[in-house]
């Protein structure tokens, strides 16, 4: 009966354990106010700006200094996701400041960048196809952010 007990207890607490791996105080947001069919995980009460730029629509998703990420709608040039993302990552690894893949998956990934001789600061790019629609997830354009900013912000943004 002793043994029982154990192994119950032994199960809840994995059971707890494996749960729900959102941050507290993050919850779904559907962008679909902001004219993106899609959805992600984010920080409560995250500032949301959008800008229409005729063929593309762009979408930012921000919350204090460690939470940016914006995303790029346009007409899908490809229906094939991992093309798309080898795209990016030839773009990424031509930059200057280019370093490393830290992480590569079939619609994304995440690299380490230089900002100068003794910085370095991390980014994602995801990719994600809907009907007529390419989507083009990464981190904000300013602001420097540690590989555990952008990999939660990498798995908040997986569709």
């Amino acid at each position: 009966m002793k043994l029982i007990k154990i192994l119950f207890l032994f199960s809840l607490t994995f059971i707890l354990a494996c749960g729900s791996d959102t941050p507290d105080g993050w919850n779904e947001m559907s962008l679909l106010q902001y004219g993106l069919p899609i959805t992600l995980i984010a920080p409560d009460s995250a500032d949301v700006k959008t800008m229409d730029l005729g063929l593309m629509k762009d979408v930012s998703v921000k919350k204090g200094d460690d939470f940016y990420v914006q995303i790029t709608m346009s007409e899908a040039t490809s229906i094939d996701v991992s093309a798309l993302v080898a795209d990016q990552l030839d773009a990424e690894k031509g930059r200057r400041n280019f370093l490393r893949i830290v992480q590569e998956d079939p619609a994304g990934f995440i690299v380490e960048r230089s900002i100068d001789s003794t910085r370095n600061t991390f980014d994602f790019r995801y990719v994600s196809v809907k009907g007529e629609h390419q989507f083009l997830f990464q981190t904000g354009l300013s602001g420097f952010y540690s590989l555990e900013e952008v990999e939660r912000m990498y798995k908040s943004v997986q569709q």
